[in-house]
């Protein structure tokens, strides 16, 4: 069982766009239903990121995503 936080940020669409760990600009607007993507790695790069900047709620919740998807 996931909490609310989690099922929710598991059950919203992608961005088209996000940063990675390094700055750089992810387009990801070809992702779809039928596209192979790595849902793991995605929302362990994007903990890096709300960990850098300083975001504890956003952490959390990415947090319980990756040991959700992880599990």
């Amino acid at each position: 069982m996931i909490d609310q936080n989690t099922y929710a940020a598991i059950s919203e669409p992608l961005p088209m766009h996000a940063i990675d760990p390094l700055g750089n600009v992810i387009d990801l607007s070809s992702v779809t239903d039928g596209t192979s993507f790595n849902f793991l790695d995605y929302y362990k790069n994007q903990l890096q990121v709300a960990m850098s900047i300083g975001d504890p709620s956003e952490v959390q919740t990415l947090k319980s995503v990756v040991n959700f998807l992880d599990g």
